[in-house]
């Protein structure tokens, strides 16, 4: 049963799906790509992921890295984004989240990241948009885990697809 983020008053719900019930094409075979990029591992280096095998759905594609701080706090960065992110965020590569993100939105990413890190498994995160007034749109993003040469969780796999909505929800395109 999808877990429902906590809920914030400025923000529509989102819900978090650890069954990984995808509906868009582009986060199915996102998904299909993370799987088969393990390999023996749980979790797969972001050294052997390749733009040739992500073709399907790059345009959908974001990646986001981890740097802790001396404090033992994370701050996140938007490395790459394909072009139907652009279209929707805007130029956010190179940027913190905290840079372009409402602080409440940029609360729920980090919460969100930080579950798929501490359970170093993919997340199905879904429901209304609410960034930049597009509220009209359902959104899904596969949220998968990248590991570094030292095994650690440094790097997130995005991949979002975005629908409009009706009356009754996210019905897919």
């Amino acid at each position: 049963m999808p877990e429902l983020a906590e809920a914030q008053a400025e923000l529509t719900p989102v819900y978090y799906d650890w069954s990984l019930q995808f509906e868009h094409e582009a986060t199915r075979k996102g998904l299909a790509y993370w799987n088969e990029r393990c390999g023996a591992d749980q979790v797969p280096a972001f050294q052997d992921i390749r733009p040739r095998g992500m073709k399907d759905f790059i345009a959908h594609l974001s990646l986001i890295e981890s740097h802790v701080g001396a404090d033992g706090s994370s701050e996140y960065s938007v490395r790459l984004t394909g072009e139907r992110v652009r279209e929707r965020y805007g130029a956010v590569a190179r940027r913190k989240l905290k840079d372009f993100l409402p602080a409440d939105m940029e609360r729920r990413w980090r919460h969100a990241l930080g579950l798929v890190s501490a359970a170093q498994s993919p997340l199905r995160v879904h429901g209304r948009m609410s960034y930049a007034d597009s509220v009209w749109l359902y959104q899904e993003t596969l949220l998968a885990p990248l590991r570094d040469a030292a095994s650690q969780v440094t790097m997130f796999m995005l991949v979002t697809a975005w629908w409009p909505t009706t009356s009754s929800g996210g019905d897919s395109a």
